[in-house]
């Protein structure tokens, strides 16, 4: 009950959004070129601000080529809409110290948008390896590890099993010892299937995972049991042992200190190197007193999107790379895929090879 009650009102905020975000989209346009506003004028900024959503909605309920392909197209939009927002945006505080030729404006701003938007998309499709060496202590780390940390690859409408085989065979060649994965992993933009996520068991070692926003939007109920029939080992607050080191993994929590609850709450031991999986990167405080090494942590994708960036770092202090405190480490994904655009601007999505060095 209160999930749906969240999620009812994400999705009230961000019809909220939506609207304000295309009624001022499209009146500086009509204004820049001397249109006038008249019906089409609302039904342009009604049907935008409705496009994402109802495609959502369309994709679920009728899953086919069809829906998917508004679907897609939806989300392009969202995307060139956040887009034309921030440069308008600035043309706004702009015009208030220098005037501009109107019609000459409207040109110079629907060209900046539409070159962002295409390096975006394509931005979106690369796929880089991000190299990351630790050091510990040789009496903390007793034997050096090479692990692949992945996060929020949203498997679903935009990224297909196509894509998740892509992110396997790439892990493969790094020969890595482990694989982490901290939430995510689905969309919730199409039905969740096994045939999915089935590449997922072509890794060749062990495969870790917590849930993450996503999986929970999706209802655990449903998604759990197709987890379930794939290699990834499933921690929900709880903790196993892999070769002399402890692993850990935590729930998704939307109450803000609830992560650091459960975190205090994980039966560890003092002595060996510990590994924690949280999704969202908080906690890591509470984290390094338990007596944890390394947190791995994603959720935030670096914002995906500039300058969205900003917005998510007022949500959240450490949004991407890795952060140390007191000997100990949490490395924040920017996200192996994308959610909602299929675009990426000043972002990569990334795989994380991180070898655990002795000193």
């Amino acid at each position: 009950m209160k999930v749906k009650f969240e999620f009812t009102i994400l999705v009230t905020v961000l019809l909220s959004i939506m609207f304000l975000s295309n009624y001022f989209i499209f009146t500086s346009f009509f204004t820049l070129f001397s249109f006038q506003k008249g019906f089409i004028y609302w039904t342009l900024i009604v049907f935008s601000s409705l496009f994402y959503l109802t495609a959502s909605n369309l994709e679920k309920m009728h899953f086919n080529s069809i829906t998917k392909s508004i679907y897609i197209a939806s989300a392009v939009w969202m995307g060139i809409s956040f887009l034309a927002l921030s440069y308008i945006s600035v043309f706004a505080l702009l015009s208030i110290f220098i005037t501009f030729q109107k019609e000459i404006a409207g040109f110079v701003l629907l060209s900046l948008i539409l070159i962002t938007s295409i390096y975006s998309l394509i931005n979106a499709n690369s796929l880089k390896i991000n190299k990351i060496n630790l050091y510990f202590d040789k009496k903390i780390l007793e034997n050096e590890i090479k692990l692949v940390h992945l996060s929020d690859i949203h498997i679903g409408t935009i990224n297909t099993q196509n894509y998740l085989q892509k992110i396997v065979n790439k892990v493969n060649s790094l020969n890595p010892d482990l694989v982490m994965l901290t939430g995510d992993l689905i969309d919730g933009s199409a039905p969740i299937t096994s045939e999915m996520l089935k590449p997922l068991n072509d890794l060749k070692v062990p495969v870790y995972f917590v849930i993450g926003n996503h999986e929970i939007y999706d209802g655990l109920d449903l998604v759990l049991p197709i987890l379930k029939k794939t290699k990834l080992i499933i921690l929900r607050n709880e903790v196993v042992k892999w070769k002399g080191i402890e692993i850990a993994g935590i729930d998704f929590y939307q109450e803000k200190n609830r992560s650091a609850i459960e975190i205090k709450k994980l039966n560890v031991s003092k002595n060996q190197f510990k590994i924690l999986l949280n999704h969202p990167p908080t906690a890591f405080d509470t984290a390094v007193s338990k007596g944890f090494n390394l947190q791995l942590s994603g959720h935030t994708h670096f914002g995906q999107i500039f300058p969205f960036t900003l917005l998510v770092k007022l949500s959240y202090k450490k949004i991407n790379g890795i952060y140390k405190k007191q000997g100990s480490f949490l490395f924040v994904s920017a996200g192996t895929g994308t959610w909602g655009p299929p675009m990426r601007l000043f972002s990569k999505s990334e795989i994380a090879l991180i070898n655990l060095k002795m000193k």
